[in-house]
């Protein structure tokens, strides 16, 4: 009983399965109308992946290709940024009258300093405007001096334009063209 339930259940599978296929081909239009958003799903599902294909051919299988003189451009190039970086760093501290300290920890700079240093690392970005926010805070009136001679370096030698926020009216008169209350 149990061989003829499972041929019994084979035929009907079979035929329904032709029926079914029959129904596809007959009314093509009606299956893509009716099962529309499977299909773009499916549409979609192969194109990511042949997107996803064609990102890990670029980025893993090419680059393994390389030759190694592209790679030692490459790193020549890289190098060659890195030393103009590292010339254009020397530079400002030199400016900044800095140089003297280019080899210590910037915590163990005296305060006024590690403020011209904060001053150096924003100059490093190359800024066209460069905001101070109460520069001479906590500093005595000799580094409060120094700190407005380097403000007046920073203006004309690299064409930048400060913004100060400062209570230090001495600081305020000594640098500023243009005052708003």
């Amino acid at each position: 009983m149990n061989q003829e339930n499972i041929k019994a259940n084979q035929e009907k599978g079979q035929e329904n399965s032709s029926l079914n296929v029959g129904e596809i081909v007959s009314n093509s239009e009606k299956f893509i109308e009716k099962n529309k958003k499977i299909i773009t799903i499916i549409i979609s599902v192969i194109v990511l992946g042949i997107a996803a294909y064609f990102l890990y051919q670029s980025f893993v299988v090419e680059p393994r290709e390389k030759r190694v003189q592209e790679e030692l451009f490459a790193a020549q190039k890289y190098f060659e940024q890195e030393d103009k970086a590292t010339e254009e760093a020397i530079e400002i501290l030199k400016v900044l009258g800095l140089e003297e300290y280019i080899n210590e920890e910037a915590q163990n700079l005296p305060y006024g300093k590690q403020r011209k240093l904060e001053i150096a690392r924003a100059l490093a970005s190359h800024p066209a405007i460069l905001c101070l926010d109460e520069p001479a805070a906590g500093m005595n009136p000799i580094e409060t001096e120094e700190l407005m001679e380097t403000i007046k370096v920073v203006r004309e030698k690299y064409n930048t334009a400060i913004l100060l926020i400062e209570h230090d009216m001495k600081l305020v008169m000594g640098i500023c063209e243009w005052i708003k209350v």
